[in-house]
This record gives C-alpha cells, sequence and structure tokens, in this order.
C-alpha cells in the first residue's frame, strides 16, 4: 500500500508497503499506536505506543489548527489511509500532498519554539484539526 514513512532528522518518503501488523511494528520499532491527527480525513500516524518512555527522538511537532504546538511525535511516523470498512488502502495524491506539505519537510528543536515532547498527550480525532486529552481534562 501507499504510505508516508517519517523518520526523525529525514525528510519524508513515499513508499509502497506491507501494512501487516508484523511489518508495522518493524518499522517503526516495536508495539504500535495509532493516532488520528486529521480532522474530516481518513488518515492515521501509525507510531510506537512507547516512543517517549524509550527516549525516542522527536521526530514531528503535531499542531493544533491556530497553528500551535499540542505535541511532538517521537521515533518512526508512517501515515496510512483507511477504508471506510477500518481496512488500509492507498494515499490519494490529494492525501499525500497533505501530509507533505505538513510534515515532509525536516523538522527540528528550532521549529518547535521550545516544545518538548509531553508524556500526558494522547492524540485522537477531534473538533480543532487536533484534539486531545491531558491528565483527564477534555
Amino acid at each position: 500500500m501507499k504510505a508516508i514513512i517519517l523518520k526523525p532528522g529525514k525528510h519524508g518518503e513515499v513508499v509502497d508497503i506491507d501494512l501487516s501488523y508484523n511489518n508495522l511494528r518493524s518499522l517503526v520499532g516495536g508495539n504500535i499506536e495509532m493516532t488520528y491527527p486529521f480532522e474530516d480525513e481518513y488518515l492515521a500516524v501509525i507510531s510506537n505506543e512507547e516512543a517517549k518512555l524509550l527516549d525516542l527522538p522527536p521526530n514531528r511537532a503535531a499542531r493544533r489548527s491556530d497553528g500551535s504546538i499540542a505535541d511532538i511525535y517521537c521515533g518512526t511516523m508512517v501515515v496510512v489511509a483507511l477504508a471506510p470498512e477500518a481496512d488500509y488502502r492507498d494515499l490519494t495524491d490529494e492525501e499525500e500532498n497533505l501530509v507533505m506539505k505538513m510534515w515532509g519537510p525536516l523538522e527540528g528543536k528550532d521549529d518547535w519554539g521550545g516544545a518538548k515532547p509531553n508524556m500526558d498527550f494522547h492524540i485522537y480525532a477531534g473538533d480543532d484539526a487536533l484534539a486531545f486529552f491531558m491528565g483527564g481534562m477534555r
């Protein structure tokens, strides 16, 4: 399937990969976690569930609709497209462009204005293009 791999310190890369569970675990280096930071898009980010606990390198910022940083993903990220029946499908050209515009270029500490990965954030789909739970606050 056509997906995008985002590795820390590297430009985003559109690839054709096997989206089996074991391959995804191999790509992110451990147990997978799926988050949904794109409102109104059938897109998911697959990353290592324990990336912050394992102190994996920071990767890309997850931003709110106003541009402020909600959190920073750590470790390798795989962006995939979801079919309505909860299966994977190829990214469309439009989805590919959306993700590459947002996350294709390199990001680093200088781009984050002092923001650091937050252990209390859990990204999920929401009303504000990126919504989050923080310590029980909704």
